[in-house]
């Protein structure tokens, strides 16, 4: 509904579910006056207005700590540089490979091949290895946005 108005069906397809699951939730929402129906079409009051970009930074950050929450729990955040943090949930499509110690020179992730398909390419390093080097050129060849921080 951030786009505009919805019908239910419209609802349905971008969630994949029934309407015996959707609307329960969709009551909730009017109760709550975070979405207004009129005529059979859902928008976002003022107050959904209000709140629908942390819903959405909420979901992203949520469908991240699904992939892997396990890292999430263990890791430092305290570490990451402020403005990743900020945006954290920007990585809900992120790959995570995490280098075994003892090959660490022996870079050859899995995810380099998929990396000429990609428009946008965020790497983050404990340092830089001369092969990540090598292939972040490559695919910048192809036009592709880079971005590599060691920390």
């Amino acid at each position: 509904m951030k786009d505009g108005p919805r019908d239910i069906d419209d609802i349905k397809s971008t969630f994949n579910i029934s309407s015996r699951l959707i609307v329960p939730q969709i009551k909730q929402l009017e109760k709550e006056k975070i979405i207004i129906e009129n005529n059979g079409v859902f928008q976002l009051s003022n107050i959904g207005e209000l709140l629908i970009d942390k819903m959405l930074e909420i979901m992203d950050i949520n469908i991240l700590l699904d992939k892997d929450r396990g890292y999430w729990e263990k890791i430092n955040l305290s570490s990451l540089p402020p403005q990743l943090y900020e945006r954290i949930g920007d990585l809900k499509n992120n790959y995570l490979y995490e280098y075994d110690i003892t090959n660490v020179l022996e870079i050859s992730p899995p995810f380099y091949p998929h990396l000429v398909k990609t428009t946008r390419y965020f790497m983050l390093l404990p340092y830089f290895h001369p092969n990540v080097i090598r292939e972040t050129l490559n695919i910048t060849k192809n036009g592709t946005e880079t971005t590599l921080i060691a920390i």
